[in-house]
């Protein structure tokens, strides 16, 4: 049987480097943990895409504003074709009154176009600064979270580490002082 102060060392002493190993691969397993998902990854580009392009893409903004004008063309035209009707009823198709009368609706058809269309611009504009204010958002909490799991591991890890070590040396320095110090045991 060996004596009690090897079998206290090889107990304790291989503990001790089994902390240190294990701190060694919670080190190295720590230091991959500032990696995105790839869902946190799809997220944040898909935020990227939005903030470049807008809430509506440009080849749909054509396609939105021809029908959102579509109705609005159609009343327009009702209303001239009415207008041009009671002028002709009263003899005044050939007058100055119906051609300024016509041009007068040709320009509140087109102003109104616009708007809507400037309104559609405007829109957007503000839907790309809010997606980019949220990409950079979401991507700096993400980051920062990742980065503060990241120091909460690596810090465990070295602390086990350093424990492991230090009761390495802490063990032979046992071990050694009562080895030498032969009136102890």
């Amino acid at each position: 049987m060996a004596d009690p102060l090897t079998m206290m060392t090889l107990a304790y002493g291989t503990k001790a480097l089994g902390d240190a190993v294990q701190g060694g691969f919670q080190w190295a397993s720590a230091n991959k943990m500032s990696k995105k998902t790839p869902a946190e990854r799809a997220r944040l580009d898909y935020l990227k895409k939005l903030a470049d392009e807008g809430a509506i893409p440009a080849d749909q903004q054509s396609r939105l504003l021809a029908l959102a004008n579509r109705p609005a063309f159609n009343v327009a035209n009702v209303s001239k074709a009415n207008m041009m009707g009671n002028l002709t009823n009263q003899g005044l198709e050939n007058s100055v009154v119906a051609t300024q009368v016509g041009a007068d609706l040709d320009a509140s058809m087109a102003r109104d176009a616009s708007d809507r269309a400037l309104k559609l611009g405007i829109e957007n504009e503000m839907s790309k600064t809010q997606f980019g204010n949220q990409y950079h958002t979401e991507n700096a909490m993400l980051t920062r979270g990742l980065m503060e799991q990241r120091q909460q591991a690596l810090s465990e890890a070295r602390d086990k580490m350093f424990g492991g070590v230090g009761d390495m040396f802490d063990v032979y320095g046992t071990n050694k002082f009562y080895r030498n110090n032969k009136k102890w045991t």
